[in-house]
């Protein structure tokens, strides 16, 4: 009898202990309100609303901060119609077109690779002029969800 009592009891504590331990969307949860935080105007005002489910994430050019920053510099450096009566037209040109081929090689070489995990959340929170809205983020996180590797927020 004592080691029918000795067995229920040992089952209990295991299960008391592993239900303390967080659900992987909890950790992803924290994970990215620990990041974000930090970043806002007024983080006592952010308000966690919801998230979808955990999924598996792969890199993609839409979230390569490198491609990014290269699609954006060729913005910035495209050529307009102002340009072509200044003295460095042809340079500016030039630029253009070493941007547009780096960028080019930059699509053609991408090969997308599993990076961890991936959840849409939505939360409210301070705008710029102090209003409350909702945003919902794109975040991605490491596979141990130890980490959020990157967030882009969206103003709903």
């Amino acid at each position: 009898m004592a080691i029918k009592t000795h067995h229920i009891l040992l089952v209990m504590l295991a299960l008391t202990l592993f239900s303390c331990s967080k659900s992987p969307e909890e950790k992803a949860r924290t994970l990215f309100e620990e990041s974000i935080k930090p970043r806002m105007g007024n983080p006592d005002l952010y308000e966690y609303m919801q998230m979808t489910d955990l999924d598996s994430a792969y890199s993609s050019l839409s979230i390569d901060r490198n491609y990014l920053a290269l699609k954006d510099s060729l913005k910035k450096n495209k050529t307009t119609l102002f340009d072509a009566f200044s003295k460095n037209y042809k340079a500016k040109e030039k630029k253009e077109k070493a941007l547009e081929q780096e960028i080019k090689d930059y699509e053609d070489s991408f090969v997308p690779q599993y990076i961890g995990w991936h959840s849409i959340i939505e939360f409210r929170a301070e705008n710029l002029f102090g209003g409350r809205q909702i945003y919902k983020a794109d975040v991605y996180f490491n596979d141990e969800l130890t980490k959020c590797l990157d967030w882009f927020v969206e103003a709903e």
